[in-house]
């Protein structure tokens, strides 16, 4: 895994719509239902992948903003599997950016499939919570995958079904801060 940056977000708790009771909160990498507070281009501080490079570049948005002090902001660090699926595993391609590994104290919260579309900025949509497909899928209370190799086959099934957001995907590892 590659690691690709951190962020800061408010978690939603999951709508009816998702189909899946086990879902406590959603922890998608999309910003579609969980929001990051940030205004990633304003600040000029994010990295390719609209993430920022270390938890003190982080801070440092977050401070910036006045958002650091919220109780309701969830701090939190990506990283990305080498490879993409677009019909078939393919090597990520360009320079991955200067990301620092998860920090001590962060937490391995699961595995989430992402659309990373070509010529886009960082990752889109999360099929599992964007399109209901965690009705699907066993995933966990926080509507990700438990391991990489359930993240592998369900990236394959999303991919092959096409019934989501056109890809590739990308498999992307999520760690929370764990106070």
């Amino acid at each position: 895994m590659i690691p690709v940056g951190y962020n800061a977000k408010v978690i939603t708790k999951p709508e009816q719509w998702l189909g899946n009771p086990a879902v406590e909160e959603i922890l998608s990498v999309s910003e579609c239902l969980s929001k990051s507070l940030l205004d990633h281009t304003s600040l000029w501080l994010h990295n390719a992948w609209f993430l920022y490079d270390s938890l003190e570049v982080l801070q440092r948005a977050l401070d910036r903003t006045g958002t650091a002090a919220s109780a309701s902001v969830r701090r939190f660090c990506y990283e990305v599997h080498e490879d993409l699926l677009d019909d078939a595993w393919i090597p990520l391609s360009g320079t991955p950016p200067g990301a620092a590994r998860p920090s001590p104290g962060f937490v391995l919260r699961g595995y989430d499939v992402v659309c990373l579309m070509s010529g886009a900025d960082g990752p889109q949509c999360s099929p599992l919570s964007c399109n209901s497909e965690a009705r699907r899928f066993d995933v966990n209370k926080y509507c990700l995958l438990a391991s990489l190799e359930q993240a592998i086959e369900v990236a394959q099934r999303i991919d092959l079904d096409g019934a989501c957001e056109p890809g590739p995907y990308g498999i992307m590892s999520v760690w929370e801060a764990s106070s």
